[in-house]
């Protein structure tokens, strides 16, 4: 493999960089070029069109997280292709951990300090070849006549490229991470990656088949009694608290006070790679407009809770969100946002829903199920990448959580 860089360097100071070599593809062995951008603002025409239908790799999106990025990230935009034909775009993030205050406040034991003080000395700047805001497989694209085993076999080479190009810089990449993989891409492409850890964290909460439901009547109809008690509950203990869905001028009005009700959420979490800075969702809103759907919960005229979720074709994924805690105890703030974001995606003729990670067991009782994803990890330390597997058992935070049923006739509470 040969790996070069372009001295020249664009006019934001901004580089890209080359890559020359050769790749098996099926049969034959093809000689690639990649192209590495850290401005999507610079991005060739075709990109939109190798991204298809994928919001999150689209340049809509890639622009807001840009112009919003937290400020321990870094981003990376590559192109893999022959010398007449661009095949695959991927997205890849550098996180420096170190720039972060905090990694979550929620958890104080011994065990989570040890790992914190493990992370900043021997983890602390790690590659995402994917999309570390996201769950779910949103990495690359390819043409259609390209196989996706052969695509992830390039970004190895390329995640090197970036490697080489933060040593130059005098930055010392530890960990190099894939991320997120369901069971059938694994089982249909077998992707080959030598000397890396093969992990897998929280499930991703995943609601499907929602046109099962025209409208809030069919879905709350559907649930077993002890569900449908909870939703009347839940209800009446929202009030007085009202909500509407925000513009982009609300947006601007409340850009600090969505940016301290989200870090209300964040620094309560398990583990934080990184925080979103205070334009986050403005800027989301600024590019994405009407796929970006954010919904404001208000006590009298102040806002005390917003949600989101982003429009990916037939798919709502729901992105993040924030509240006032004292305000989610007292009016079960969370749940119904839950239910409102369900009830806005059978409004809207989604078919699923993507709720991501953390908070399975109120998730799963609202209607959405596990989907197990899987990552690829490396450290770049020889001797602890070897033993890798053993401290990321020991150090991943655990979650013991119950799956619930709400729905009548599907498994043990469908009589309660």
């Amino acid at each position: 493999m040969e790996i070069c860089f372009d001295s020249r360097r664009l006019l934001d100071n901004l580089f890209r960089c080359h890559g020359r070599y050769t790749v098996p593809m099926g049969l034959s062995e093809t000689k690639l070029e990649t192209v590495i951008y850290e401005n999507p603002q610079v991005l060739p025409e075709y990109w939109d069109s190798l991204a298809g239908s994928n919001i999150f790799l689209k340049q809509s999106y890639l622009r807001a997280c840009y112009e919003s990025k937290p400020k321990n990230m870094r981003c990376f935009f590559i192109v893999i292709g022959t010398e007449d034909k661009p095949l695959s775009i991927a997205v890849a993030q550098f996180l420096d951990l170190n720039q972060l205050e905090t990694f979550g406040e929620r958890q104080r034991c011994m065990k989570t300090v040890a790992r914190n003080f493990i992370f900043k000395k021997f983890s602390s700047h790690v590659l995402f070849i994917g999309n570390n805001m996201l769950s779910g497989q949103h990495a690359f694209a390819t043409c259609k006549e390209t196989n996706s085993t052969d695509v992830l076999t390039a970004l190895q080479l390329s995640a090197t490229q970036i490697k080489e190009r933060l040593r130059i810089e005098g930055i010392s990449l530890h960990l190099t991470v894939f991320k997120d993989f369901d069971a059938a891409f694994l089982q249909q492409n077998n992707p080959n990656f030598p000397n890396f850890f093969k992990f897998t964290t929280q499930p991703n909460m995943v609601f499907e088949q929602l046109n099962n439901f025209a409208n809030e009547t069919d879905y709350v109809g559907a649930f077993a009694k002890k569900y449908r008690d909870q939703y009347k509950r839940s209800r009446k203990r929202l009030q007085p608290i009202t909500s509407r869905f925000l513009t982009e001028t609300d947006l601007a009005d409340y850009q600090k006070t969505t940016a301290d009700l989200y870090f209300n959420v964040a620094k309560n979490s398990a583990f934080n790679t990184f925080l979103l800075p205070e334009n986050h969702f403005l800027a989301l809103k600024k590019q994405l407009q009407e796929d970006f759907i954010v919904k404001g919960y208000f006590e009298a005229e102040r806002l005390v809770g917003f949600s989101t979720i982003i429009r990916n074709g037939s798919t709502a994924d729901t992105y993040f969100l924030g509240y006032d805690a004292e305000i989610q105890k007292h009016h079960m703030l969370y749940l119904n946002m839950l239910y409102d974001m369900i009830l806005t995606s059978i409004s809207l003729k989604f078919e699923k829903i993507v709720f991501g990670r953390t908070a399975m067991e109120i998730k799963s009782s609202a209607g959405a199920v596990p989907q197990e994803l899987f990552g690829f990890m490396k450290h770049h330390n020889y001797l602890l990448n070897k033993i890798l597997p053993y401290f990321f058992k020991q150090l991943e935070p655990k979650v013991i959580w119950q799956q619930r049923h709400p729905f009548k006739g599907v498994g043990d509470e469908a009589q309660q």
